[in-house]
C-alpha cells in the first residue's frame, strides 16, 4: 500500500527504513522523503514507528513492523 502520495512511498519501504533505524518522522523523512511534502502521511508513519516500537520481536522472528496487507 502506498503511503506517502506525494513521494510514492510504500508501507513495506517505510517498515525496512523504520526497521533499519529511522526511528523518528524525520528520520523517515530524511530516508525517503515520506512527510516532508504535504504531511497527509505523517499520522501513518507515526504509527508504524509506534507499531515497530511496540512489537517485541524474537531472536529469529518476523520483522517488527508488518505491512497492513500482511496482518489480514
Amino acid at each position: 500500500m502506498i503511503v506517502c502520495l506525494c513521494r510514492g512511498v510504500a508501507e513495506v519501504t517505510l517498515c525496512a527504513l523504520i526497521e533499519g533505524g529511522a526511528d523518528t518522522p524525520q528520520r523517515v523523512g530524511e530516508a525517503c522523503g515520506a512527510g516532508i511534502d504535504c504531511g497527509a502521511c505523517g499520522e501513518m508513519v507515526e504509527e508504524l514507528i509506534e507499531r515497530a516500537q511496540r512489537t517485541v520481536v524474537p531472536a529469529v522472528s518476523q520483522p517488527a513492523c508488518v505491512p497492513a496487507e500482511r496482518l489480514r
